[in-house]
């Protein structure tokens, strides 16, 4: 059995000290819990509910996300596309992150949907399906801080060619090295000690909050005697892409609202390292290093300096750099890796909510859910089947092309990619990694495995179920 660490081990007496009496007993019992599931905390206990919300508006960023992907509905379909592409699209992308909600809820992991899958997933369908999601989930989470950062990049930009009136214009090169210095900033960031991380992620709620009254206030503060009708705002849609059908166009204007409302489990990581006190490491991308990685499970790695995966952002540095390298090639290749973003992650999140959907329509196979303290009841059902026909909806969209006619460099490359990541994946699998990989967490290990040698092997991607759960 491997070595279970206390919990004077987990914390120094100054870490404990943030800590009240009574949450001791409640960090003991979690232990235990862990201790009986073979599982050793890898991160500190740093996080508060508060900090937790906090990085859930940074994971937003309202103001900015908004800001830079404004223009492509604007552009599209005029004002109109702008106005009810978020309302409508806000429907649907509340019920998804209901429905993930529920399952992050009933099965608290740090690998958030990837091991949520595994429970709700068949148990002959269970490996293959898990292994081609944590691909598409790699997939999009390194595309999305790519995206982000890139943005930020061309809007600080952007800023200095205002105040200098036009005279200067940032080159390519230009925004690659600001994009660059941007990645290895945050890198070094997202490696620093939780206690830290803690203090930086609480000021999260206070600048997106100020950032965003600051927008709201200040774009019609300077647009006074200069603002559009309201007739216009609400009702003109101008197809500016080729389709010529306002229909479409206007249902193209979902990509501003899927690209910043997105990433739903993004906080479940640090905030299950509150509820359960379990503290895993890492982000669910990083979660699947655990099992079906070539790396030896490096990247799963906490660097006993910093109590945080280093490796991992090391790793994510590099990546993330190659991507924005391929605006070098056209913008075409470099929007091509930004626009798989919510394709890549809303298909993952759909998958857990169709097979939770499926138990419960079918009520005879292999599987259960058994609710967490999040739980919406018979109504959920029906929240989970409008996400599931959102995202198909969505999704549908978001490949296609956005204007005509298609070229090499009008053509969208989020459906080729995700074809092909999904194809590969599966293939690597059936060629390989079947006889190695069995899924996530409890499931990393085949039934024949005994179970002395399960429970004494590092599994730190693991979640508590209580017996009344169904082991899956």
């Amino acid at each position: 059995m491997a070595a279970q660490r206390s919990l004077e081990d987990t914390y120094d007496k100054k870490d404990c000290k943030e800590y009240r009496a009574s949450d001791i007993p409640a960090l003991e019992e979690e232990d235990s819990k862990l201790k009986r599931l073979g599982i050793r905390p890898e991160l500190r206990r740093e996080f508060t509910s508060l900090s937790t919300i906090s990085f859930a508006l940074g994971v937003v960023g309202c103001a900015a996300s908004v800001a830079s992907t404004l223009n492509t509905p604007l552009l599209l379909g005029g004002p109109a596309t702008v106005v009810w592409a978020w309302l409508l699209g806000s429907v649907g992308c509340i019920c998804i992150a209901l429905s993930v909600a529920e399952l992050v809820s009933a099965y608290p992991t740090a690998g958030g949907l990837y091991t949520s899958t595994a429970y709700v997933v068949p148990s002959e369908y269970r490996a293959s399906i898990t292994f081609v999601s944590g691909w598409m989930t790699i997939m999009g989470q390194l595309a999305a801080p790519a995206s982000g950062t890139y943005a930020l990049s061309q809007m600080i930009f952007s800023a200095a060619t205002i105040a200098t009136d036009g005279n200067f214009v940032a080159s390519s090169r230009q925004i690659l090295g600001l994009y660059v210095g941007l990645i290895v900033a945050l890198g070094m960031t997202n490696s620093l000690p939780t206690k830290y991380l803690h203090k930086l992620y609480t000021s999260y709620v206070y600048l997106n909050i100020f950032t965003t009254l600051a927008v709201i206030i200040a774009v019609p503060a300077a647009g006074a005697g200069k603002l559009a009708s309201h007739k216009f705002v609400w009702t003109e849609i101008i197809d500016s892409s080729g389709w010529d059908s306002k229909g479409f166009v206007f249902l193209l204007g979902l990509l501003s609202v899927q690209w910043v409302m997105t990433d739903y489990d993004g906080a479940a990581p640090i905030c299950y390292g509150i509820q359960d006190f379990s503290a895993l490491p890492g982000p669910t991308g990083l979660a699947f290093a655990q099992n079906a990685l070539p790396d030896r499970k490096m990247l799963a790695k906490v660097w006993s300096r910093t109590g945080t995966p280093v490796y991992a952002s090391i790793f994510s540095v590099v990546i993330i750099t190659a991507f924005g390298m391929l605006s070098l090639a056209s913008s075409v290749a470099i929007n091509a890796v930004f626009s798989i973003v919510a394709v890549a992650l809303d298909v993952t999140y759909m998958i857990p909510i169709t097979a939770k959907a499926y138990i419960f329509l079918r009520r005879d196979g292999d599987v259960n859910f058994t609710p967490g303290p999040f739980y919406m009841g018979k109504w959920g059902y029906i929240i989970n089947v409008y996400a599931i026909l959102w995202t198909c909806l969505e999704t549908g969209v978001l490949i296609m092309p956005q204007v005509r006619p298609v070229t090499g460099s009008t053509m969208n490359y989020a459906g080729p990619i995700m074809g092909g990541v999904c194809g590969l994946s599966w293939v690597w699998y059936k060629l390989y990694w079947h006889r190695f990989y069995f899924g996530p967490g409890k499931h990393a290990f085949p039934s024949s495995l005994h179970s002395e040698e399960a429970s004494s092997a590092s599994i730190t991607d693991d979640l508590y179920l209580p017996d009344t759960h169904t082991k899956a």
